[in-house]
């Protein structure tokens, strides 16, 4: 009636199975290590330029009474530059920060103008 026929499966060796594994690690090793300098170059290197680039958005563009300020940092010889936009009512002062290869123009929107919900 029917035939049963057993297959028979290979075991592989101990030195294959250790060939294989530190083969399949380097393999694992190589990928870490390619998409981490993937990631510091897209972090380090500036992007691009394109034409929408070159116009900036100011305040003065904007027409909202703004001086430009210069204050040191705690650490470092260079000097951090920005915008005062003061606020007749603001009992605080908000510092709003671009972040790395990011322009102060890039966040200007992030303030804007108060809004006042009164009922």
């Amino acid at each position: 009636m029917f035939q049963l026929r057993l297959i028979h499966i290979p075991c592989p060796s101990r030195k294959q199975i250790i060939l294989g594994s530190l083969g399949g690690s380097v393999v694992i090793a190589g990928i870490i290590v390619a998409v981490a300098f993937f990631i510091v170059a897209t972090i380090i290197h500036p992007k691009k330029k394109t034409l929408f680039d070159r116009y900036t958005l100011s305040p003065f563009e904007l027409d909202i009474p703004a001086e430009a300020v210069t204050f040191p940092p705690l650490c470092g010889d260079y000097k951090v530059s920005g915008w005062n936009i003061p606020y007749p009512e603001a009992t605080t002062t908000i510092l709003v920060c671009p972040g790395f290869h990011t322009r102060a123009a890039d966040v200007l929107a992030v303030g804007g103008s108060p809004v006042e919900s009164r009922p």
